[in-house]
């Protein structure tokens, strides 16, 4: 009799326990679940404001806005190279005209091809994928400055974009310029 009476309490023990138990984790993990997508949000805030600051320090700046007047290559060959590339941590460089034609093209070549290596010229290319759609939008928008993300097949980018004026900030703008970064594992994994 008593080994019955210590199992039916050793089950309604167990039972109580597994269901507080079972609660406390499910409240747990929700709380983490809050707390990692607030951290998320709150890297991708950084991320989006420094892509801003970025595009706007190339896009608010005298030799931008002579190049857009005089269109001197080698405004292009002294500030767009793949160490540019890697410190800005970009992928894609557009300079367009105020009426959304583009001057100037630039792309990691590993978004061309995986494994390619530099920095390519396709400013004579139809605009094609992610580059498509954001400079489709920005032919919405009469922003001066944005910073946004967004997913294209499956494939999440940040980009920024700022009217092209002087370093003193003074027009009228000549264009705009649009910073785009890939979020690709690799930056994922650094942002952590």
């Amino acid at each position: 009799m008593t080994s019955a009476i210590l199992v039916i309490f050793l089950v309604i023990g167990s039972t109580i326990t597994y269901f507080v138990m079972e609660r406390s984790m499910r409240e747990f993990e929700n709380r983490d679940a809050v707390q990692t997508q607030k951290r998320i949000n709150i890297l991708l805030n950084q991320q989006m404001f420094n892509m801003a600051k970025q595009t706007a320090d190339y896009a608010v700046w005298t030799a931008t806005y002579d190049f857009m007047d005089k269109f001197d290559s080698n405004y292009i060959k002294e500030n767009y190279t793949e160490e540019i590339f890697d410190n800005l941590d970009i992928d894609y460089v557009y300079i367009l005209r105020t009426d959304g034609s583009i001057v100037v093209a630039m792309i990691r070549a590993n978004q061309l091809a995986p494994g390619a290596t530099g920095i390519r010229n396709i400013a004579d290319s139809k605009p094609m994928g992610i580059s498509n759609q954001i400079l489709n939008e920005l032919t919405k928008t009469k922003e001066t400055k944005i910073s946004s993300y967004l997913s294209f097949n499956g494939q999440q980018y940040i980009y920024g974009v700022s009217d092209i004026l002087t370093s003193d900030g003074y027009g009228p703008a000549r264009g705009k310029m649009l910073f785009i970064r890939m979020i690709d594992q690799k930056r994922l994994n650094s942002l952590k």
